[in-house]
């Protein structure tokens, strides 16, 4: 399955933390300040949009990228880290970022599959929301 992952970077200049947390390359979008970021991973690509700012403007610009049934993750600066729902506790329990992305990439194969082209993972941590 082919996918790309980009993390839309703002204004965390020093305190962003995504880009380290991952050991495969992704692509980072920001607007017009690449120099800024801090703590950015050997294996990102850093892409300066030049778009008003306003996150919706790179979203477009991400998705304009891809190829026909190519899927796209997108991953916020700031990840602290992984979380799963444990059926037996009914509630969310600590994991690596690792399980969390393939778990996410495992959707994605069952969604394309099934002729799915979109699906989202909550960022919440209110099991209610699973």
């Amino acid at each position: 399955m082919n996918y790309k992952t980009f993390l839309m970077y703002y204004d965390r200049y020093e305190n962003n933390t995504t880009s380290k947390m991952l050991d495969f390359e992704h692509t980072i979008l920001c607007h017009n300040n690449a120099d800024k970021f801090k703590n950015i991973s050997k294996k990102a690509t850093i892409i300066e949009t030049n778009l008003p700012t306003g996150i919706q403007n790179n979203f477009n610009y991400a998705l304009k990228t891809l190829d026909y049934g190519e899927w796209a993750i997108f991953l916020s600066d700031d990840l602290i880290g992984g979380r799963k729902f444990n059926e037996e506790k009914y509630d969310f329990i600590k994991c690596s970022v690792e399980v969390v992305l393939k778990n996410f990439a495992d959707t994605i194969e069952k969604a394309d599959k099934m002729g799915v082209e979109f699906v989202g993972m909550s960022s919440t941590g209110n099991a209610f929301y699973v």
